[in-house]
């Protein structure tokens, strides 16, 4: 996550699934934004879909409203405002910023973890999304990753996690299968959820004590957010087949 992304059109869809999956704050919420430093590029500018109201205000009219405010004071564009303004209900927010350095990382990473003991799920938001091989742990643009073994690690502390991923120009489907099938095998689990929207993928494995609760949240998020978000549960083939709950994509957004 960089600040210069805050309320942009992929961040208020994410924004929607963080503030249903946390209710009213019954499913304890902690967000390791994995904030790393603003750069040069394009990427945040798309925020034109706050000009249009009539069309995207009431997914959540009061999480709109907030973002169009942030946009109008100068230099508060940054993910101080979703924690000042309490946009996740309960939610605590680890707000440091990630280096590549590899015992920089190992505490954070210690740091955030002491922050989120008493949470049950945790959100990771990296720039791109799960490791890949070309980036090796501790090396250069390391902290724009998530790394298996840190997901493993918030797994077996009994934490349901939600990952930010980024879609690399490979067929879609094919890539969330992908993501899927290594989810399986590295953390054991069954049921894993693709959040998809027209610009990226969000992974959710729940935790067995929050399966029901997760289930009923993601077929709100269905409904509430209709084409924009397509929500599917990827069960193992003895379990049954992939389950859509949600309407097909209508294009590209913002």
């Amino acid at each position: 996550m960089k600040n210069q992304y805050f309320a942009d059109i992929n961040d208020y869809r994410k924004y929607g699934i963080l503030r249903t999956l946390a209710g009213n704050g019954d499913l304890k919420t902690a967000i390791c934004w994995m904030l790393t430093d603003d750069d040069l590029s394009t990427d945040g500018k798309k925020i034109a879909y706050l000009n249009n109201p009539s069309k995207w205000r009431n997914y959540d009219p009061d999480m709109f409203d907030s973002l169009v405010a942030c946009l109008t004071i100068p230099g508060s564009r940054s993910v101080r405002w979703a924690e000042e303004k309490q946009l996740i209900p309960g939610a605590v927010y680890f707000s440091d910023v990630l280096k590549d350095d590899q015992s920089k990382r190992e505490k954070y990473f210690q740091k955030f973890n002491d922050l989120a003991s008493e949470s049950d799920l945790v959100f990771f938001d990296p720039d791109n999304g799960i490791e890949v091989k070309s980036k090796p742990y501790g090396r250069k643009d390391s902290k724009k990753f998530i790394y298996w073994q840190e997901l493993i690690d918030t797994f077996r502390c009994g934490k349901s996690i939600l990952i930010y991923q980024h879609f690399p120009r490979v067929k879609r489907e094919v890539f969330i299968q992908q993501c899927i099938n290594k989810i399986r095998e590295r953390l054991s689990v069954e049921d894993v959820y693709s959040l998809r929207s027209a610009n990226v993928l969000f992974l959710l494995i729940p935790q067995y004590q929050h399966r029901k609760y997760i289930e009923s949240k993601c077929a709100e998020i269905s409904k509430k957010w209709e084409a924009q978000i397509d929500v599917e549960i990827h069960r193992r083939l003895m379990a049954g087949p992939v389950i859509s709950m949600g309407n097909q994509l209508d294009g590209e957004k913002g």
